[in-house]
């Protein structure tokens, strides 16, 4: 999962699956121009609901093959209220989309543990609106979301139980914000995010962290990561949540 800010302090997940996909996905909702630089690397088939046209253009240009509402039956309604209504059903989209393209490393996964200094929990104060936390649960060996306070739920199945969402790794890139250049509906200013460069990055895997800095050349290239000494580490397989987080904002590790 990757989680960026958007307008009204809020911020958008883009959920990405290589294997064991659920049935039915969402709420579905629309596109961000950052999703252009973000996706690159996987080159992913994109499930939205829609987005400005030169943002369709920039994410298209960027090898991500883009699947919305003119794609036949792939879209339910639920009852829910708009636009928080539409989910995606995966065999849809699947019979939709065929094979694709190979992604590229986009992470620099690897064998073995992070390595790296004891930490029990991490905090994001993205906006009043959304505070994140990520919290090591020890029985488990994975972190445990907290927004606003509050365990982060989903169901695991549709119509199922809540439950608590966790994932084994939280990867924190803090990247310069700026404008996009247009505002929502309300007159908000939408946001883009600089996540090809340069930035600080924070690890969180095992109840070990490690810190140093993102590095990224190209669209069409992954992250790799140099710690303080400046050798260059992976990160451990698994379930990974990725976090672009504003330069300015002060995440704290415990």
């Amino acid at each position: 999962v990757i989680e960026a800010p958007v307008e009204g302090g809020l911020t958008r997940l883009s959920a990405m699956f290589f294997e064991n996909e659920p049935t039915v996905i969402g709420p579905i909702r629309s596109v961000r121009p950052v999703d252009a630089d973000l996706l690159a690397p996987w080159r992913p088939f994109l499930v939205t609901t829609g987005g400005q046209d030169f943002v369709y253009r920039a994410i298209k240009a960027a090898g991500v093959e883009i699947l919305d509402e003119g794609t036949s039956g792939i879209f339910q309604q639920i009852e829910r209220r708009e636009p928080y209504h539409l989910v995606a059903t995966i065999p849809l989209i699947a019979r939709e989309a065929g094979e694709g393209a190979p992604p590229v490393a986009a992470l620099p996964f690897g064998d073995g543990e992070l390595g790296g200094d004891a930490a029990s929990s991490l905090a994001i104060p993205y906006s009043g609106v959304a505070d994140i936390e990520w919290r090591y649960d020890a029985d488990s060996g994975r972190y445990l979301r907290i927004v606003n306070g509050n365990a982060y739920q989903y169901f695991p199945e549709y119509d199922s139980e809540l439950s608590d969402f966790a994932t084994d790794t939280v990867i924190v890139i803090k990247a310069a914000q700026r404008s996009a250049g247009y505002t929502d509906a309300a007159g908000a200013d939408v946001p883009t995010f600089d996540v090809i460069g340069f930035g600080d990055v924070i690890v969180l895997h095992g109840g070990e962290v490690r810190t140093g800095q993102w590095l990224r050349a190209a669209q069409s290239d992954g992250w790799f990561f140099l710690d303080e000494s400046g050798a260059q580490f992976s990160v451990p397989v698994g379930s990974v949540w990725l976090e672009v987080v504003p330069r300015y904002v002060d995440v704290t590790v415990e």
